[in-house]
């Protein structure tokens, strides 16, 4: 609903992001309870998030992070992307990465983590960072345009959202072997 920006569980705030940049642009800042890097995110990423008890996904972290990225990468092989998973956690399409994610144990839970990346604001990723120079800066950006891909840079047009979500949906039970349905968390686990 609004951009933000995301640091990951063990990372030091100060050191990572240009918090002077961002409350001048409103950029609300998070510390997630997944690993991973400083990122920035709005409303061009379709997040997805698969939380189980820590028995119900496979052990082994390689399995675990191939479990959860083959909807993904079946999502954007079916919408024409010609998109392949990189282990451990992260998707590419001709060499540039199109999708990351990422894990956490919380108490009993496993909790993956990713996204489909319609659109991505490399220029303003670059910017929340905190680095040395703008020279530095400059040299991120360039980094993120050779190494980054999005659906929009792939696809034209680019498809609808609910289109896209509802393939992932479809994708994803049938790698976990279930029915997705909607629905809301119950009273005991929004006390939890």
């Amino acid at each position: 609903a609004q951009p933000y920006v995301c640091i990951g569980y063990h990372q030091d705030l100060e050191r990572e992001v240009d918090l002077e940049y961002c409350a001048g642009h409103g950029l609300p800042v998070a510390r997630r309870e997944v690993g991973g890097g400083a990122v920035y995110l709005d409303a061009g990423q379709l997040f997805s998030q698969w939380v189980f008890h820590r028995q119900a996904v496979p052990r082994d972290l390689e399995e675990r992070f191939g479990l959860y990225i083959r909807p993904l990468v079946e999502t954007s092989r079916a919408l024409g992307v010609p998109a392949y998973h990189r282990p451990v956690n992260d998707i590419h399409v001709g060499g540039k990465k199109i999708g990351g994610t990422g894990a956490a144990q919380m108490g009993e839970a496993e909790v993956l983590v990713g996204s489909l990346m319609f659109t991505f604001d490399k220029a303003t990723m670059a910017r929340v960072l905190k680095v040395a120079s703008e020279k530095m800066r400059d040299k991120v950006f360039e980094s993120l345009e050779q190494y980054m891909t999005t659906l929009a840079e792939q696809l034209d047009p680019l498809p609808d959202r609910d289109d896209v979500r509802a393939l992932y949906l479809t994708r994803a039970a049938a790698a976990l072997g279930r029915e997705i349905v909607p629905g809301e968390p119950t009273a005991a686990e929004l006390a939890l």
